[in-house]
């Protein structure tokens, strides 16, 4: 286990010098960019909303107790809005930087193979891709949001 530890991390210094040698850069660092402003967005979206949701879901409540309920649902309400979230993350990130991706697997793939791949930018097959990988991308989200549901409709049945 610690050598698979550690082969990974030699496979991240040969990418970086890869990266640096084939000047990729651009490559990296807007993926690296728009992940950072998305996750930026979706921590304010918990903090902001989570609040309003659990206050709204036990506001049904009207025993005593209401203050233990009211923190429960403030935290539970969090952590959902949180983990659809980040499971939406994966998928907004791939849909918008995979487009992105092509490119850049072309220019590896003709440095490391010394072939050439492809031709000059066309703004049709960047487009194509676009629409290939949005495609993709959302088939891939319905399937995995609709297991979601379907794992937690039983734990939530007790409502």
């Amino acid at each position: 286990m610690m050598i698979s530890f550690f082969q990974a991390i030699l496979a991240y210094g040969k990418a970086f010098r890869l990266i640096k040698e084939l000047k990729l850069w651009f490559y990296v660092w807007i993926p690296g960019m728009v992940s950072v402003l998305l996750g930026g967005i979706i921590i304010w979206f918990i903090i902001k909303y989570a609040d309003d949701l659990g206050t709204w879901v036990t506001s049904w409540y009207d025993w005593q107790g209401k203050g233990v309920v009211k923190t429960i649902g403030k935290l539970l309400s969090g952590l959902t809005i949180g983990l659809l979230a980040f499971v939406l993350f994966k998928y907004i990130i791939l849909i918008v930087v995979g487009p992105m991706m092509s490119p850049l697997s072309e220019k590896v793939e003709a440095h490391l193979t010394g072939k050439p791949i492809g031709g000059a930018f066309r703004p049709v097959k960047f487009l194509e891709t676009c629409f290939e990988v949005l495609g993709w991308r959302c088939g891939t989200l319905f399937g995995n949001l609709s297991s979601l549901c379907c794992c937690c409709l039983p734990a939530l049945s007790f409502l």
